[in-house]
């Protein structure tokens, strides 16, 4: 292995990590976006009762 390969292979390595975090970055967004509705609606209900 050349050192231009090792180059090539630690680099997919980052950023196969990036989009690895960008995914994971993506799906928390959608479960706090879910938690901040169920919070409002508990609020409301709370408020209404």
């Amino acid at each position: 292995m050349s050192n231009e390969d090792n180059v090539t292979a630690v680099e997919s390595l980052i950023l196969n990590d990036k989009n690895k975090l960008i995914e994971l970055n993506k799906k928390m967004d959608r479960e706090i976006i879910s938690f901040g509705y169920l919070k409002e609606s508990i609020d409301i209900i709370a408020y209404t009762y």
